[in-house]
């Protein structure tokens, strides 16, 4: 995936987010939409079909999830530590897993 076709992708997304409800699940109809949207733009490596393009929006919206983590007050995130839970920021921690 380059960088131009996960843009793509996230616009699609957000600009037909409706169809995913309020917890964005999006049903199979939507991802063959998707792939037929990407064809039209793909100019490099393997089509997208509809189970690549899910997997992707799966890998996007996670990562979407961890930085915001990773930027919330008291939080320090690296990926030589991972979340690095000391007590200072443990009650964040508690706070969020809420």
């Amino acid at each position: 995936w380059m960088s131009d076709d996960e843009t793509r992708l996230i616009n699609y997304i957000t600009t037909h987010k409706a169809k995913g409800g309020d917890g964005l699940n999006f049903d199979k109809n939507f991802w063959a939409q998707v792939t037929q949207n990407m064809a039209s733009s793909t100019t490099v490596g393997l089509v997208k079909t509809a189970d690549a393009c899910h997997q992707k929006w799966v890998q996007v919206s996670t990562f979407h999830v961890v930085d915001r983590v990773a930027h919330y007050s008291g939080i320090s995130w690296s990926t030589e530590c991972g979340t690095n839970i000391m007590a200072k920021s443990e009650t964040v921690w508690t706070d969020i897993i809420k």
